[in-house]
């Protein structure tokens, strides 16, 4: 009889064990609740002259002393290439 107890008891622990740790709540740090949200990135040079090309629709802009040539396209409006 003495071995059937402790099967059983034994069961009995690992229940309440596994219900335990279900039930715990997950405390969250203070610094996790007040995390700020950062700004936008800066954008580089190179993009901030070529979105005001396409605005424009240009056929090219200068960069660096390099020419991006642009072709027309359907769904983003220009595509420029270094030429």
């Amino acid at each position: 009889m003495a071995k059937s107890r402790s099967k059983s008891m034994s069961r009995k622990r690992t229940k309440k064990a596994r219900k335990s740790k279900s039930m715990k709540k997950v405390k969250r740090s203070k610094s996790m609740k007040t995390k700020k949200r950062k700004g936008k990135r800066k954008m580089n040079e190179f993009f901030k002259l070529m979105l005001a090309a396409k605005k424009k629709k240009a056929a090219s802009f200068v960069y660096k002393g390099k020419t991006y040539v642009g072709r027309v396209h359907k769904r983003l409006g220009m595509i420029y290439k270094k030429k």
